[in-house]
């Protein structure tokens, strides 16, 4: 075997291996980024579950308020705005919305800070 030869067979050899790691690199890559909008997509039906939930509740309380916080380990900061009968959680994919007894005028915050949610004579606002 001559020199050239070798030479070839080792560059031959050399592309091959970065070309099918190139294509297993972009296919994790894909994975990754689908399962991060996944998880995001799942905060964000917690977050509008959950402030639901705490609306109906303060509803049936009639004149109370409640302590709205959020997890520290969002993956991201959402808009959250109550409406009339829904919560809409903002997200990079588009929005999740969950039903709500409400029926009042908009509210909109978002979920960096805790907020208290207060609902007097049909209204809801925060304190």
């Amino acid at each position: 075997m001559n020199k050239g030869q070798v030479s070839i067979e080792f560059i031959t050899i050399l592309s091959l291996a970065l070309l099918s790691s190139s294509i297993l690199i972009g296919a994790i890559s894909d994975r990754s980024l689908t399962l991060e909008e996944k998880s995001r997509t799942d905060a964000a039906e917690g977050v509008a579950q959950k402030t639901a939930y705490r609306v109906d509740y303060l509803i049936s309380s009639n004149d109370s308020s409640t302590r709205l916080s959020y997890s520290s380990s969002l993956p991201k900061n959402f808009t959250v705005e109550i409406g009339s009968e829904y919560v809409r959680v903002d997200t990079v994919a588009g929005s999740t919305t969950f039903p709500t007894g409400y029926d009042g005028s908009k509210l909109v915050f978002g979920t960096e800070t805790d907020h208290d949610l207060i609902y007097e004579q049909g209204e809801l606002g925060l304190g």
